[in-house]
């Protein structure tokens, strides 16, 4: 008499037994070109395949590992992983769990300064700070405290900003500045941007300070 035929659920936990009983794929280094990013708005999981010039293998990075990433992951980056393979017994799929991962080549600081940086650059930013002539002396102002608007109105008294003992100066917040102040805030509104992507753009077209950063 022949066995009883296995369930699928009961293949799939028997592979997923045989992977993760193999130590080699418990934790692992593996380098490889990202493509089919995802990243889920609600979850903050990523999903993605990890490729070379002959194959690739599914991947997906939790939010709790997502979270502590320097850089935006994009289709076409090169990166090198930590992590572990495993089964995905639902869709009887075998996949790589990433818990983190780093550029290949180019450093995770150098990479995140290089894609707000670009970011900025497509947003526009950098050319309406030319176009209106926009000294820094313009964001002084901003550094002092006004850059969520919340001072346009002027420092309450009981404000904790008001104390002399914090980094917020309130005698350098005068009339005049608030009035630049409000002025490059309805510019920013106006390209539906804030006025702290402003202040960094700003902050950005210095070489001097971008070079540090």
């Amino acid at each position: 008499m022949s066995a009883a035929p296995l369930t699928v659920t009961q293949v799939n936990r028997f592979a997923r037994s045989l992977i993760e009983g193999d130590g080699r794929l418990n934790d692992i280094l593996i380098a490889g070109e990202i493509s089919n990013f995802s990243g889920h708005y609600k979850s903050g999981h990523l999903y993605f395949s990890l490729k070379d010039e002959h194959s690739l293998i599914k991947a997906v990075m939790f939010a709790s590992s997502a979270n502590r990433l320097r850089f935006r992951p994009a289709d076409g980056m090169r990166v090198v992983i930590r992590g572990r393979v495993s089964l995905y017994e639902a869709a009887g799929q075998y996949q790589l769990y990433a818990g983190d991962m780093q550029p290949d080549g180019l450093g995770a600081l150098a990479l995140a300064f290089e894609q707000l940086k670009n970011r900025l650059a497509e947003e526009g930013l950098f050319d309406v700070l030319e176009e209106n002539g926009i000294g820094a002396i313009a964001f002084m102002c901003l550094a002092q405290g006004l850059l969520t608007t919340k001072y346009f109105d002027g420092i309450p008294a009981d404000s904790r900003a008001a104390s002399a003992s914090v980094f917020l100066n309130p005698d350098a917040v005068t009339p005049e500045k608030v009035e630049k102040a409000k002025k490059l805030n309805e510019m920013a509104k106006n390209r539906g941007q804030s006025l702290s992507q402003m202040a960094i753009a700003w902050c950005m077209r210095i070489k001097p300070v971008a070079s540090i950063l």
